[in-house]
């Protein structure tokens, strides 16, 4: 039976959430610039979906970071 290597996980999950957050400033950023300055609520903008995308990456993230941080750290 292959076992899970659980300190490779903890420190992959630590680098994805200081890149990832680094990364998703600028998206965050963009929207909501572009929804400030057309704050017409029944117009759908494209860039809302950057940060429907970092928030459902961010669920999705965190997820996995309970399950390393349990089995790792203890519950």
């Amino acid at each position: 039976m292959m076992e899970i290597d659980w300190q490779f996980h903890y420190f992959l999950a630590n680098n994805i959430w200081v890149y990832s957050n680094i990364m998703m400033i600028a998206p965050f950023i963009i929207s909501c610039l572009f929804r400030y300055f057309k704050q017409d609520m029944n117009k759908v903008l494209w860039t809302d979906h950057l940060a429907r995308l970092g928030l459902i990456f961010t669920i999705s993230f965190y997820v996995y970071d309970l399950i390393v941080k349990y089995v790792v750290d203890g519950g």
